[in-house]
C-alpha cells in the first residue's frame, strides 16, 4: 500500500515537474518571441526612420531644386531682358549711323555740286571773257545776242548719259556724272548758251548748262539722265529753253 501511495506520487511530481518543465520551455519560447518581436519592432522603427529621414532629404533636395530652377527661370528673364535692351541699342546705333551716314553723303554730294557749280562759272566766266574778246574783234553773230537777249528759246533736245560712247562720266566743266546720277545737267553750245548758266528745261526741270558735245551746235541741247532706258524714253524732242 505504501509502495503503491509513494510510486503514485513519485508520478505525479515526475508529471509536474514535466509540466512545470513544459511551461518553463513555453514561457522561453514565449520570451524569445518577445525578444524577436521586439527586434522586428525595432528593425521596423528603424527602417521608418530611415525612410522618413530619405523623405526629409527628397523633400530638401525637391525644394533646393525648386528654387534653383526659379533662379535659373529668372536669370532668363533677365537674359532675355538684356538682349533685347541690347537689340534696341543696337537697331538706334544701326538707325544713328544710317542717319550720319546719309547726312553725310548728303553734305558730300552739296559740296560737289556746288563745287561743280562754281567751277562752271569759272569757266563760263572765262569762255564769256573770251567769247565777248572775240565778239569785240570780229562783231557779235546777230541772231545769238537776239536769242540771249529774249532768255527763252527754242532747242532741239535729245537725251545721253554718263556710260554713253565716247563719254568720260564726267562733264566739260568737271561735273562727276557718275558720282552725282540724279545731277541736272545739259549740253549746249556756248555760243548760244553760256557754259554755267542755270537754265530751265521743259519738261526737265532746272539745270546747269555744264557739257558740250560736238554735236550739239546751235539751237540744240542734250539732256543727262541717269539710265539709257531714260534716254530713249525722252527721245527727241522741241523743247523751251528759260536762261535764268
Amino acid at each position: 500500500m505504501v509502495n503503491t501511495i509513494t510510486k503514485s506520487d513519485s508520478d505525479l511530481i515526475a508529471q509536474l515537474e514535466a509540466d512545470m518543465k513544459a511551461v518553463e520551455e513555453k514561457q522561453l519560447l514565449s520570451l524569445n518571441k518577445l525578444d524577436h518581436l521586439n527586434e522586428l519592432k525595432l528593425e521596423q522603427e528603424k527602417a521608418l526612420a530611415e525612410v522618413q529621414e530619405q523623405k526629409q532629404q527628397n523633400e530638401q533636395r525637391k525644394n533646393s531644386l525648386e528654387s534653383k530652377q526659379n533662379d535659373l527661370l529668372a536669370k532668363i528673364e533677365n537674359l532675355k531682358s538684356e538682349e533685347n535692351s541690347l537689340a534696341s541699342m543696337e537697331s538706334k546705333v544701326r538707325e544713328q549711323i544710317a542717319a550720319a551716314k546719309a547726312k553725310a553723303e548728303a553734305e558730300a554730294k552739296a559740296r560737289a555740286e556746288a563745287e561743280a557749280a562754281a567751277k562752271a562759272k569759272e569757266e563760263a566766266k572765262k569762255e564769256r571773257a573770251e567769247r565777248e574778246q572775240k565778239n569785240s574783234n570780229k562783231g557779235t553773230n546777230e541772231d545769238t545776242l537776239n536769242q540771249v537777249s529774249d532768255k527763252t528759246l527754242t532747242v532741239t533736245a535729245t537725251a545721253y548719259t554718263a556710260n554713253c560712247k565716247g563719254c568720260s562720266g564726267t562733264t566739260h566743266t568737271g561735273i562727276d556724272l557718275i558720282a552725282n546720277p540724279d545731277t541736272k545737267v545739259i549740253a549746249v553750245d556756248p555760243s548760244v548758251i553760256p557754259l554755267g548758266s542755270v537754265v530751265y528745261v521743259e519738261g526737265y526741270g532746272y539745270a546747269i548748262a555744264g557739257d558740250i558735245g560736238s554735236a550739239i551746235k546751235g539751237n540744240k541741247i542734250d539732256v543727262f539722265v541717269p539710265t539709257r532706258a531714260e534716254a530713249l524714253k525722252w527721245g527727241v524732242r522741241r523743247v523751251k529753253v528759260t536762261i535764268q
